[in-house]
């Protein structure tokens, strides 16, 4: 499970200047294939990635959970496209750049991290900081 800690660990670590710009975030998992049985069905996804996401003006960067993992920076000048989209608990995010396309998904309340519904309202106000060039 996501801890404060664990965040507090990855500003320090990395010298991020705001707190406010991270959140918490999955990439939308694959369907693998799905077993039919009767009345009852079982959906295999692919492995879910977790990250850590930092939002500033110059791009995001992304910190994987699993600490064997690099972090990795996607400048804004890169992404050819970039949608939100607003659920009751959810922001789905689109972003395409010239690589391929990747879907977030940020939840909007982490049971016990207060500090991720605050955040995540952060950057909504401020658009994920995202500019169109």
């Amino acid at each position: 499970m996501l801890k404060f800690s664990d965040v507090e660990r990855v500003v320090r670590q990395n010298h991020l200047t705001y707190f406010q710009n991270i959140v918490f975030a999955t990439v939308q998992p694959k369907v693998k294939f799905v077993v039919p049985a009767g009345p009852f069905s079982t959906v295999v996804f692919d492995k879910v990635e977790q990250y850590l996401i930092h939002f500033s003006k110059a791009g995001m960067r992304f910190f994987p959970v699993v600490k064997e993992k690099q972090p990795m920076f996607l400048p804004w000048k890169n992404v050819t496209r970039f949608r939100v989209k607003r659920g009751l608990i959810t922001y789905r995010l689109f972003i395409e750049t010239e690589q391929g396309k990747l879907r977030l998904i940020i939840n909007k309340f982490v049971l016990n991290n207060p500090w991720v519904r605050e955040n995540a309202a952060y950057l909504a106000e401020s658009s994920f900081f995202y500019t169109e060039i």
